[in-house]
């Protein structure tokens, strides 16, 4: 199901996380060129993507993580959405816009 614009919002993506998200979709599932972490993590979080790691055949446990991510369903979904958006600076997250600005 692709999401809405509602649902898009929802998610309280910052235009980084958005931008590291198309990032991943374009590149498909590997290395990405100089990672930020802190938009991947957030994405981990929503469950838009997900780590790689290496797992013994054997056993079926996990070895070692990698430095890999790919998409989620969700996330390849939320992906063929983003064009619905077109405002960006009204759209995306920002930490201001969860703060009250106290004037002096």
């Amino acid at each position: 199901m692709t999401p809405t614009i509602s649902d898009l919002r929802n998610l309280r993506l910052t235009a980084g996380e958005f931008g590291t998200l198309s990032q991943l979709a374009m590149r498909g599932e590997g290395d990405i060129e100089n990672p930020d972490r802190e938009a991947l993590d957030m994405l981990v979080l929503s469950g838009l993507c997900r780590r790689l790691s290496v797992m013994n055949p054997d056993t079926g446990e996990r070895v070692r993580w990698t430095n890999q991510w790919a998409l989620t369903p969700e996330g390849a979904a939320t992906v063929s959405a983003i064009d619905m958006i077109f405002d960006w600076d009204s759209f995306t997250f920002s930490e201001l816009s969860s703060k009250k600005i106290k004037k002096d």
